[in-house]
This record gives C-alpha cells, structure tokens and sequence, in this order.
C-alpha cells in the first residue's frame, strides 16, 4: 500500500476494534485519565504511546509528500481519538468512517 492508504488505513483498523464487542476506548487514554500528575510513569508512558503514533504517522505523511508532515499526522491523530472516544461513550461505530472522510479531505488539502 502507498503512504496514503496507510494512513487511511488507521481508521479501517478503529472500525475493526469498535466492532468488537470487548471494545471500551483507548487504554491509554483511559489510563492516563486516572493518573493527573503528568509525570507520574503511567501518564508519561501514555504520552510516549501518543508520540510515537504521531511519529508514525508523520512518517508517512512525509514519505506521500505532505507539506506539513507533523501538523498533518497530529490532525490525523486527534480525528482518529475523537473518533474512537465518541464511539466508546456513544456506541456509534460510524464515527471511524466519517473521522475517514474527514481524514481524506486533510489528505487532499495537503496534497497527498
């Protein structure tokens, strides 16, 4: 798959793990969420969780070409979360797809 579809291929995985029914959001959201000091060692390994998927993602958003790799992956990155928590509180398992269209329309601003 071109970096494109692997970017885009995050949210076909979030519609996969919705779908299950042992489902109930990020663990390392939810972990973090019990933790408020951020430097005690389950916020700071959440964190690093967090990072090193941007990281991921910016990858590949340089590697298709994108004119804001970081920018680009955080903003995939936030699409992706606020579609998995809406999902988790609100059990709809359409919200990977739309984050998806949505992702695709920061794709083509970013000319990839």
């Amino acid at each position: 798959p071109t970096p494109r579809e692997r970017l885009l291929a995050v949210f076909d995985l979030a519609s996969e793990l919705i779908a299950d029914e042992t489902f109930c959001g990020c663990f390392f959201v939810r972990a973090a969420s019990e933790f408020r000091d951020p430097t005690d060692p389950v916020r700071e390994v959440a964190a690093a969780n967090k990072r090193r998927f941007v990281d991921y993602l910016s990858g590949l958003a340089e590697e298709a070409g994108a004119r804001q790799p970081e920018m680009l992956a955080k903003s995939l990155a936030m699409l992706l979360e606020g579609a998995l928590a809406y999902a988790h509180v609100t059990g709809d398992c359409e919200a990977p797809a739309l984050a998806r269209r949505n992702a695709e329309l920061l794709l083509a601003h970013h000319e990839i």
